[in-house]
């Protein structure tokens, strides 16, 4: 991966730069648990500012939208494992 794709195996955060409008671009498996990773075309500043709000609780986002994203992901996860 390059210096402006960052990782999180977080299906919530992950949503939340979705919603943001950063591209996920790729879902592979990690080594713990059966995990999934989301790889985001985001710069490192951008994607630890981001997670930064959006772990404090202080984002600003539309809820549907939230959900719809939650829903896209979700459904590359089901793609992915079957």
């Amino acid at each position: 991966m390059d210096q402006n794709t960052q990782t999180t195996t977080s299906l919530a955060l992950a949503a939340y730069l979705a919603t943001l409008g950063f591209l996920c671009a790729s879902v592979t498996p990690t080594e713990v648990n059966n995990q999934l990773a989301f790889h985001f075309d985001i710069s490192e500043e951008d994607f630890m500012s981001h997670s930064d709000i959006f772990w404090s609780r202080k984002t600003k986002i539309d809820g549907l939208t939230y959900f719809e994203a939650l829903k896209v992901l979700k459904s590359r996860i089901y793609q992915y494992k079957n």
